[in-house]
């Protein structure tokens, strides 16, 4: 098992680090913490909030329980600081994902020109093969900083697009409730 283990993923990865150049190490980071940021967003978009009381609840029912708690007269800016934790829930974790889905690819792209780089300069000093790898080595760099590049970023563009989808429809679902709590309130 500890040879296949070897053989199937650290062989393999620790290949593709080495191939890549100095970049590959930062782009395998991004896309780590890329999906951990993804996960985390997923789970508690679909999973929910702790409210005051400790209970793990839906976003939805979460506000229903927070306006239901809420006694005396309402006006619309109560309904707002009681929605306001909501909110800005819904937006934890985006900001991170959306800047690694820019940055990624920008990573790639720099691994390419320095892939670049390294041809022209085994070409300029005629070493076809070098140490390095020479033309085809840095043809190689340049092709799997960009594929890296483009593999964090794209899954995370798809993935990080249906989360916010999802963060839309809880946040008019927010609003809703509370337009309800208020239309109820003024009945």
């Amino acid at each position: 098992m500890k040879t296949l283990l070897h053989d199937l993923l650290i062989v393999p990865v620790s290949s593709l680090l080495a191939d890549g150049g100095t970049l590959m190490i930062p782009l395998v980071i991004f896309a780590i913490i890329l999906w951990g940021a993804l996960g985390a967003r997923a789970l508690l978009l679909m999973w929910g909030v702790t409210g005051p009381d400790g209970q793990v609840r839906a976003i939805p029912d979460a506000v229903q329980h927070a306006l239901s708690a809420h006694e005396g007269p309402v006006r619309r800016t109560d309904v707002d600081a009681i929605l306001a934790p909501y909110f800005s829930h819904l937006k934890r974790y985006a900001l991170l994902i959306r800047s690694l889905v820019v940055v990624a690819p920008l990573g790639g792209l720099l691994g390419t020109v320095g892939g670049m780089i390294e041809t022209f300069r085994s070409l300029e000093q005629m070493a076809l093969f070098t140490q390095g790898g020479g033309v085809a080595g840095g043809i190689a760099q340049a092709l799997l900083t960009t594929q890296m590049g483009l593999a964090v970023a794209i899954p995370g563009i798809i993935v990080g697009r249906l989360l916010e989808r999802r963060a839309r429809k809880l946040r008019a679902r927010i609003n809703s409730l509370g337009d309800a709590k208020i239309q109820r309130i003024a009945a």
